[in-house]
């Protein structure tokens, strides 16, 4: 009987390809539970421990956790157009160009000095 479940599951597949157990499945989920968990419960915190106003507290974190808003509505556009890899090129290109310009940001904001009131 276990065996008529395998040959099953394993038809849908490919001639030839193994369907992965469904653990691997899990473990790979498990990164974006790790980063919710990180982003609404401990960044909060972080920042409230360091006395950063509440409203700018649930500003950052609306920010933050806003890219699974923006990837649910972005992606009925993916299959309009262009291939998929086209539009992963254009949005890594667009995250880099943004991390470096904050990476420069940040640098004339460090390198400016600060005064002490």
């Amino acid at each position: 009987m276990a065996e008529e479940t395998v040959e099953e599951t394993n038809a849908s597949a490919p001639a030839g390809r193994r369907i992965p157990p469904a653990w691997l499945m899990g473990m790979t989920y498990a990164t974006f539970g790790l980063v919710g968990g990180f982003t609404a419960v401990t960044i909060p915190q972080i920042l409230d421990a360091q006395h950063v106003p509440v409203g700018r507290i649930a500003s950052i974190t609306a920010v933050v956790m806003s890219s699974g808003f923006w990837g649910l509505a972005i992606a009925p556009l993916v299959d309009i157009r262009y291939r998929r890899r086209t539009y992963a090129l254009v949005c890594g290109v667009l995250a880099a160009l943004a991390g470096s310009r904050q990476a420069v940001l940040h640098s004339f904001t460090v390198s400016q000095p600060q005064k002490c009131v």
